[in-house]
């Protein structure tokens, strides 16, 4: 296919979801014209631009790109793997926000899928759920683990720390401050914690999300909710392969997706 067709389609995919971003959307780098081999990966990295290479991929289509609206670097790190698309012809598109927060497709659209939540609001790039099957957080870990196929993880439940209510629920982390079944799930893929506020005030009482900070168990102790980790990487991957498989449908064309677990 053509480059110039694919950044058109993919323009019109997100156009709904133009949220203000920290990165450019879309086209960053633009390398030969005729598209036959795409790959896919949630970071754009040394590793990801060299197995991109291996694949013999005219294009890599990610949700964490390279260069921002108040960035630019071309140096160090950063040259390195630009420079391998650039002197191969290899085009990189990035959806950050956009990839967030697509209804069908996006990473918390897909996480509220493969635990059967019915979406009922919004809350910053996320969205919450209702929690339709009663699923308890076990069973919600496990769906998760299933699908994600983390395979740095095992099946199981253990304590890691009391004092907060820290558990690993197959091998996800979770701050478990109440053991009833939760009826208003919030999604919030990525850096969710910081949003822990309006989550309560959306009336959530189960926040999944991607990262814990150091204020995370204690915020979530005082008010009561329980927060399941599912890690930055493994909360992001879910949108990526389903505009892979989008994309592959739509298109007819070959389609590979990067495997590059990162547990953070």
């Amino acid at each position: 296919m053509n480059l110039s067709a694919l950044d058109n389609y993919l323009e019109d995919l997100f156009s709904d979801y133009s949220a203000k971003d920290y990165c450019k959307n879309g086209l960053q780098i633009e390398g030969k014209e005729q598209v036959n081999n795409l790959a896919f990966a949630v970071s754009f990295n040394l590793q990801t631009a060299r197995k991109t290479l291996e694949l013999n991929a005219d294009a890599l289509i990610t949700h964490h790109g390279v260069f921002g609206y108040s960035f630019f670097d071309f140096s160090g790190p950063s040259r390195l793997k630009s420079s391998l698309f650039i002197q191969n012809g290899i085009s990189l598109f990035s959806f950050h926000l956009p990839l967030d927060m697509h209804r069908e497709i996006g990473n918390n659209a897909v996480l509220h899928k493969i635990i059967g939540s019915e979406i009922i609001d919004s809350v910053e790039s996320g969205y919450i759920g209702q929690n339709k099957n009663n699923l308890t957080l076990e069973e919600i870990s496990l769906r998760y683990f299933e699908h994600l196929k983390p395979s740095f993880y095992k099946k199981g439940r253990t304590i890691i720390n009391p004092l907060w209510n820290h558990y690993s629920y197959n091998g996800f982390d979770l701050l478990k401050n109440n053991d009833k079944i939760p009826g208003r799930i919030a999604v919030i893929s990525g850096a969710g914690s910081d949003y822990i506020p309006e989550v309560i005030k959306k009336g959530a009482d189960l926040l999944i999300s991607g990262e814990l900070k150091i204020q995370t168990p204690e915020v979530c102790y005082e008010s009561n909710l329980n927060y399941l980790n599912l890690g930055h990487y493994y909360s992001e991957k879910t949108g990526i392969l389903a505009l892979k498989d989008v994309i592959e449908k739509k298109f007819g064309i070959s389609c590979h997706y990067i495997e590059m677990e990162n547990i953070i």
